[in-house]
């Protein structure tokens, strides 16, 4: 397949999982505030399950993929210049992307830790913290990114679709 239609068909799936990237983050939101209202914490692990499928989400594009040869394996941020003179979301992409890294898909010890409090014949007690996936990232910010990409994704590939166009109507 033309190097082109790769590089599209990608981009066009980095734009569609955008899109499911913010109405996760849309439902957070929303949870969030019902939480806030009740002055309780009744959707804290709906909140963190909708922010752990839209980190999940977000990332696929620039993981590895198995296209069966339809589309790039991921996106290179760097050849298409999706952050160029957006250092804050450049800086924000790559710690989403650690964080799926370590703590997400895999279970890195700094976030995945536990350790024996206290132990005897009797019993033992241990300790093993439960991340807090989305402390430090704001959802505003992580809807902020999720829109860049979206649409930077969105405008190339039709770029893209629309040169593969012109070109299949020269070799006519």
């Amino acid at each position: 397949m033309d190097a082109k239609k790769l590089t599209s068909n990608r981009l066009f799936l980095a734009f569609k999982d955008m899109e499911d990237v913010e109405r996760y983050l849309h439902a957070y939101s929303e949870l969030e505030g019902l939480d806030e209202e009740r002055q309780n914490s009744y959707y804290f692990d709906h909140r963190e399950a909708l922010f752990l499928a839209a980190i999940v989400t977000y990332c696929r594009s620039f993981k590895k993929s198995n296209s069966t040869g339809m589309a790039d394996k991921r996106i290179n941020v760097d050849s298409i210049g999706l952050f160029d003179s957006e250092l804050k979301l450049k800086e924000l992409h790559e710690r989403i992307i650690s964080l799926r890294d370590q703590a997400v898909a895999h279970a890195d010890w700094s976030f995945h830790s536990t350790e024996i409090v206290e132990a005897n014949n009797m019993s033992v007690l241990r300790r093993s913290p439960r991340p807090y996936y989305s402390q430090g990232i704001s959802v505003s910010e992580f809807l902020k990114l999720a829109a860049h990409v979206s649409g930077k994704c969105k405008n190339l590939s039709f770029d893209f679709d629309r040169n593969i166009s012109a070109d299949t109507e020269q070799q006519k």
